[in-house]
């Protein structure tokens, strides 16, 4: 197994009123103003498998306040990321 610290930088570029956020095969052009929001850094797994759970990405589960857009493909992600989980974990 590999040791050592993983990180991911997360980058935001900003839409505008002419961009459809519904379909994620169109990219913007590549003008759009961009913004760092910050930076994730992994340094280990944690010590309690059960723990993963609490871990594993889904981007439709968002905070109060922020909602998810009417993307096919974006809503299709709960159930791939689901069933990956599940293959890994069992």
């Amino acid at each position: 197994m590999s040791t050592g610290e993983v990180s991911f930088t997360l980058h935001l570029i900003v839409g505008t009123d002419l961009d459809d956020e519904t379909d994620p095969t169109t990219e913007w052009p590549a003008d759009r103003d961009e913004v760092v929001a910050g930076r994730l850094v992994l340094t280990g797994r944690p010590d309690d498998p059960q723990d993963i759970e609490e871990l594993m990405f889904d981007p439709t589960r968002v905070t109060s306040g922020i909602a998810c857009r009417d993307d096919e493909i974006l809503h299709a992600h709960t159930a791939a990321y689901g069933a990956s989980y599940q293959r890994r974990t069992t």
